[in-house]
């Protein structure tokens, strides 16, 4: 049986966020525009004032996949809604908006 675990990121695991969007970035043909850094992953994540958050997704010890989503607010709808960004280790990416918060 697999053990599938998704737990919300910790600082430690930047590095392996920045993995991820590097990842995603190869398949989606898209590795010229990635900018990001260790740094700036620190700061927006984990630094004082964080702008989003991450989870990652475990089989076993292995991750395998990581959602980062952040919260916005709709004057259209007035109501919270959450945008995320999702990635798994076969490289399929996939963006999502939801109306009903994350």
């Amino acid at each position: 049986m697999t053990n599938l675990r998704i737990l919300p990121a910790r600082p430690e695991d930047v590095p392996i966020i920045l993995d991820l969007i590097r990842g995603l970035g190869e398949y989606e043909r898209l590795s010229h525009e990635i900018v990001a850094t260790e740094d700036g992953l620190r700061k927006w994540l984990f630094g004082e004032r964080p702008v989003a958050e991450v989870a990652l997704a475990y089989v076993d010890t292995v991750v395998v996949g990581f959602a980062l989503f952040f919260h916005n607010f709709s004057t259209f709808w007035d109501a919270p809604a959450c945008i995320s960004r999702t990635c798994s280790s076969s490289r399929n990416g996939a963006d999502a908006v939801s109306d009903n918060g994350c």
